[in-house]
């Protein structure tokens, strides 16, 4: 996956005025460096965590996390 196709993570919890690290405990990951990973695209979500954010920002995770759909 490439470290320069952000996904919109990062855009959705600014909105939404969320820390990474209180993402990070609505999403029940260890800390915001898991989160600031995912926004870089350096990881994939687990299904938990992508659902999650569905559930969250009422998003589908293919928009939430495109860099992961377009490398599969």
């Amino acid at each position: 996956m490439s470290k320069h196709a952000l996904c919109s993570l990062r855009t959705h919890r600014r909105l939404w005025g969320f820390k990474q690290q209180e993402l990070a405990t609505l999403l029940g990951v260890r800390g915001a460096d898991q989160i600031s990973r995912l926004e870089r695209g350096e990881r994939i979500p687990s299904l938990e965590v992508a659902l999650a954010c569905e559930l969250l920002f009422d998003l589908p995770p293919a928009l939430l996390f495109a860099p992961v759909r377009e490398a599969t």
